[in-house]
């Protein structure tokens, strides 16, 4: 949607026209009840005020062109008295009428370029009206914004466990308060500081390697580390960066947050076949093992496995919903080839989904056919079953 249809307007220059769909959009959309059609309403506000202003200043350059060569004005011709030619140059006297002229004549624009100002003046007067409200409605949303962003702040540095949790600081992505410079400086200072203080305090701080990470990229700390010092002093700096140092990422992220953070990375086809079948080699080795521990669970004979493939295949579509909808998000292939699976939101699914997930599996492999046909056709990494159910299979 574009920001004149935002606007409900067509497009136009008119700052008038688009103060007053401004105005009447502001009714109904008001920053406590829809934050996010306010940040929409807002920004097409000030592109379409930033494409006012882009074709005004056209338009005074094109002024300023036609002031700054004006027409020639003839001068005009002052009688004098004969000159003596007995009396030397330095000598000649000049008449009071030339003087006044020469001297004290005032070079005034002529009436065509004092015309062009009395029109664009009505016009910057509006657009200095139009910048004025501009700046005050910006001013309440970075208030508002500034409000929200440092009590959830406050919240998640009230304890370790919310500190170290990645979800809890995925409110920071895509705020569009933090396009504005000063903004995101002191909110980066607050953040900080905010940290500090906690870990300050804790007997043995840590800080997730994960969480450092999303917040240095957003607001470059690593890049500002003689500033921060400055600021906060060399203890706290430390504070935070060795407890930073002291945490050791696992080899396996087996749990993954409820909404994943970051782009969505599709896994790759044969990497998924290759999970598949490493899940399908691990419920063979239980099952054998199992089997030579006295726990008949495979067929002896050659009729029964037909049978021991149904039910390993009955059995492999009832436990992967259950994994895939706890915090694994996947069965054991899917997590050691770095992969989950989530909505098309990033969210965790549910027992539900996961259950429609494996039905749409189980009707994929019997049209295995028209199953390669798509998705040799769309090549976006996302299988037949993946569609039907709404569903991603992404890296961790």
């Amino acid at each position: 949607m574009s920001d004149w249809q935002i606007l409900g307007i067509d497009n136009t220059t008119d700052l008038k026209v688009i103060k007053r769909a401004y105005a009447a959009k502001l009714k109904v959309t008001k920053p406590d009840e829809d934050p996010e059609g306010f940040k929409r309403l807002h920004a097409a506000y000030k592109q379409a005020c930033q494409f006012a202003k882009n074709t005004a200043t056209a338009d005074k350059q094109v002024v300023h062109q036609r002031v700054e060569e004006p027409p020639e004005i003839e001068t005009q011709r002052v009688e004098t008295q004969p000159i003596d030619k007995s009396i030397t140059t330095a000598e000649q006297p000049q008449s009071e009428e030339y003087l006044e002229f020469v001297l004290d004549a005032p070079e005034e624009p002529s009436e065509y370029s004092r015309q062009d100002y009395r029109d664009v003046q009505p016009y910057q007067q509006e657009l200095e009206g139009i910048a004025s409200a501009d700046r005050d409605a910006e001013h309440a949303f970075l208030k508002q914004q500034w409000l929200e962003i440092t009590v959830n702040v406050d919240e998640i540095t009230a304890s370790d466990k919310s500190i170290n949790e990645i979800e809890a600081w995925a409110f920071l992505n895509d705020r569009e308060a933090l396009l504005d410079i000063q903004f995101k400086s002191e909110l980066s200072d607050y953040t900080f500081g905010s940290l500090a203080d906690h870990l300050g305090k804790t007997a043995k701080p840590v800080l997730n390697h994960a969480v450092f990470m999303f917040l240095d990229n957003l607001f470059q700390w690593s890049d500002r580390r003689d500033l921060l010092e400055d600021e906060f002093g060399h203890e706290a700096v430390e504070t935070v960066m060795q407890a930073v140092a002291i945490v050791k990422e696992p080899l396996f992220e087996w749990t993954s947050p409820k909404v994943h953070v970051g782009e969505m990375v599709p896994c790759h086809y044969f990497s998924r076949l290759l999970a598949t079948l490493l899940d399908w080699l691990l419920l063979g080795f239980i099952a054998v093992l199992l089997s030579k521990m006295g726990v008949p669970l495979l067929s002896t004979d050659n009729d029964g496995g037909i049978l021991d493939f149904i039910g390993g295949v009955l059995f492999y579509l009832l436990l992967a919903p259950v994994m895939e909808a706890s915090p694994l998000q996947g069965t054991p292939g899917k997590i050691l080839f770095g992969m989950k699976v989530v909505d098309k939101q990033g969210k965790r699914l549910n027992i539900l989904h996961t259950l429609l997930r494996s039905f749409m599996f189980m009707l994929a492999l019997i049209t295995f056919k028209v199953t390669i046909w798509i998705n040799i056709f769309f090549r976006d990494q996302r299988l037949l079953h993946d569609r039907f159910s709404y569903s991603r299979v992404i890296e961790r």
